[in-house]
């Protein structure tokens, strides 16, 4: 079966683009155009992972985080933030806070890409 990722992101070209990759790469993807949706599409499809965009319209990225992970049922899924702020402590606090990785726009797609199949792949068999 197929893993589902949510992007939340409000620039349709960034959407697209990013969407094709992940779609490329086997993934389900599903995409909310704004952080009310974001949040409520989260709770009807439960993603295996959301990319998630700070600056939306209707409710804002770091809102939205704040939403996932209040919510006990979407709390454990990792969040990858993509956005174009440029702010260290901003990016300090979210990491601090749970947001598994940080990335900055202009982004790089093979590192967007390792991130989510880092995140999304099966654990390893233990080793004795």
């Amino acid at each position: 079966m197929k893993k589902k990722v949510l992007v939340v992101e409000d620039e349709l070209d960034v959407a697209k683009v990013v969407s094709a990759r992940l779609r490329k790469a086997g993934y389900e993807v599903i995409h909310a155009e704004d952080g009310i949706k974001g949040v409520e599409f989260a709770h009807k499809h439960h993603p295996d992972l959301i990319v998630l965009d700070l600056c939306l319209p209707g409710a804002g990225g770091q809102s939205v985080f704040e939403q996932l992970q209040s919510s006990a049922d979407l709390t454990s899924i990792p969040v990858i933030i993509l956005t174009g702020i440029k702010d260290k402590f901003l990016k300090d606090e979210l990491l601090t806070k749970g947001v598994s990785f940080y990335l900055e726009k202009p982004y790089n797609a093979e590192e967007l890409l390792g991130m989510v199949k880092k995140l999304l792949s099966e654990p390893e068999g233990k080793e004795l």
